[in-house]
C-alpha cells in the first residue's frame, strides 16, 4: 500500500478560505511535526499552546477528509507537567467540516480554538485535554481514545460567558483506551459540553461526578 507521510509544520491563513486537504485514508496519509509548547519560536520565546499545532487552520470554509495530523516525538507528559503541551491540530476558521480524520497526540491533541466545526467518523488519541478550545462544534461518530497513564481528561472547554454560543457536543461516539478520565474540564467559567448517545469503555474516573473545576470551585455549578 502507498504511504504518503510529510514531516512539516503547516499553516492555513485566514486569506486563504475554501482549502480542502484530501488524504486516501487516516493510516495512510499523515502530516506531522514535533514542537512543544516550551520549545522556542523563531523569536527566541516558547511557542505557546496555540502556536505548537503542527497544522494550524485560521481560514473559513476549511474541510479535510480520509488524512491524520499528528505529533510525532512529544512524549505523553504526566499531569501537572508544564510546557509540555503538543498540539496536533488548531483550527480557528469558521464553517469547518471533517470527515474520516485522525487527530494523534498526548496533552493538547486538538485545539478546537474557534468557530463553528463538524467533526464525522473522526479518531482523536490524546491523554489530557486532547480536545480543547471554545469552538461551537459537533462530533459524530467519533472515537475518543485515551492514553492516560496516571490520570487523564478528555475535554476541557473554554466557554467564558453565558451569552457564548459555544460548546462541544458529543453525539453516538465512543471513548475507549485507559484512565482514570475525567470526562471534561472547565476550562472556562461557562464550561459547556454534551456527551448523547456515547458509550464508554471503564475508563471515567470516580471522583466530583468525573468532572473537573480546574481548581476553581465556582466553575462546578
Amino acid at each position: 500500500m502507498l504511504r504518503w507521510w510529510s514531516r512539516e509544520k503547516v499553516l492555513v491563513p485566514a486569506s486563504k478560505p475554501y482549502i480542502t486537504f484530501q488524504g486516501a485514508g487516516r493510516d495512510t496519509t499523515v502530516i506531522e511535526w514535533h514542537d512543544r509548547a516550551s520549545d522556542l519560536g523563531p523569536g527566541g520565546r516558547p511557542l505557546n499552546t496555540y502556536q505548537s499545532a503542527s497544522v494550524a487552520v485560521l481560514a473559513n470554509y476549511f474541510s479535510a477528509r480520509n488524512i491524520s495530523f499528528k505529533v510525532n516525538s512529544a512524549p505523553a507528559p504526566m499531569p501537572g507537567m508544564q510546557g509540555r503541551q503538543a498540539v496536533a491540530f488548531r483550527i480557528s476558521g469558521d464553517k469547518a467540516y471533517f470527515s474520516g480524520c485522525g487527530f494523534y497526540g498526548a496533552q493538547d491533541t486538538l485545539c478546537d480554538d474557534a468557530g463553528r466545526h463538524y467533526f464525522k467518523e473522526c479518531f482523536i488519541e490524546g491523554s489530557i485535554d486532547f480536545i480543547f478550545g471554545n469552538g461551537q462544534s459537533m462530533y459524530k461518530e467519533c472515537e475518543l481514545h485515551s492514553i492516560a497513564t496516571k490520570f487523564g481528561s478528555i475535554v476541557a472547554q473554554n466557554r467564558k460567558s453565558p451569552k457564548e454560543k459555544t460548546g462541544f457536543a458529543f453525539v453516538h461516539c465512543k471513548v475507549t483506551g485507559t484512565g482514570p478520565l475525567y470526562v471534561g474540564r472547565a476550562m472556562g467559567q461557562y464550561s459547556r459540553i454534551v456527551f448523547s448517545y456515547t458509550y464508554f469503555d471503564d475508563v471515567v474516573a470516580h471522583v466530583q461526578g468525573s468532572w473537573d473545576d480546574w481548581n476553581q470551585p465556582s466553575r462546578i455549578k
